[in-house]
């Protein structure tokens, strides 16, 4: 975790000290989301549900790096102020509440959206209206490519990442591969990563299980992989399903690795 939060925190100052770039020079209100006091930034993501919890850690470690910035003098003055919004892990109320924001010019920037859904929905949303996005905590294709100028990545491409996951396992022996995954923009991308390292390897997927990522309900997916019992099992899906399922995996007597 050490290097995402690093990168995190560079990429938190570099879109602040960019700002205020930006900002020197101009009045003040000329810019929606700043004032002669502060730069508004708003994260718009799930404060309640069942990602809360990890959204709240990401969160907590960008606001204690504004909190130091902010400590030194803000960006040329400006404190900068991190406002945030939930979303309930539903992409279309995200986009309702990125709008408004919009329309009411309360902030400069989007920051930290925890999503591929939501992302799906904000992003064009936003950066046609020139607003920046900024520290997504995912790393969906279309984040990527093509590629947007006002997008600013921290992580690598989910395909990238499962690819290299399965590609390392095979060298250690392992080429029986099972598949839980989310059943939105998060997990079929994150197929699309598997499948195309699967075929460079000529192997086979042992077992393939969707979940409902806004639920924690995997009792279908230990009955399906207690059967097949996978070397590896790759498990894309939201923290506390993947949690239950290691658990319930585990009282199952099945002995697969798991890689998250």
């Amino acid at each position: 975790m050490k290097p995402i939060r690093q990168q995190f925190k560079r990429v938190l100052v570099s879109a602040a000290y960019a700002a205020g770039v930006l900002l020197t020079g101009l009045t003040y209100a000329a810019e929606p989301g700043v004032t002669q006091q502060e730069i508004v930034i708003a994260q718009v993501g799930p404060l309640t549900g069942v990602l809360a919890g990890p959204n709240r850690e990401n969160v907590e470690g960008a606001l204690a790096y504004l909190k130091f910035i902010n400590k030194q003098g803000g960006i040329h003055g400006r404190k900068i102020t991190l406002k945030q919004f939930d979303d309930e892990q539903n992409p279309q109320r995200a986009l309702d509440i990125t709008r408004k924001l919009i329309a009411d010019r309360s902030v400069f920037a989007f920051a930290m959206h925890r999503t591929s859904p939501t992302l799906e929905k904000v992003v064009p949303e936003a950066t046609k209206a020139g607003y920046p996005v900024f520290a997504p905590q995912v790393g969906p294709t279309f984040a990527f490519e093509p590629f947007n100028p006002l997008v600013f990545n921290v992580r690598a491409r989910y395909r990238d990442e499962v690819a290299k996951i399965i590609e390392y396992l095979n060298t250690t022996g392992s080429d029986g591969f099972g598949f839980l995954y989310a059943d939105d923009a998060f997990g079929h991308d994150n197929m699309v990563g598997a499948q195309q390292a699967m075929e460079k390897l000529k192997l086979k997927p042992v077992a393939q299980v969707l979940l409902d990522n806004r639920t924690t309900d995997i009792g279908p997916a230990v009955e399906v992989f207690a059967k097949t019992r996978p070397q590896v099992i790759v498990i894309i899906t939201n923290a506390k399903a993947a949690a239950e399922f290691v658990k319930q995996m585990r009282k199952s007597g099945v002995d697969s690795q798991f890689v998250s």
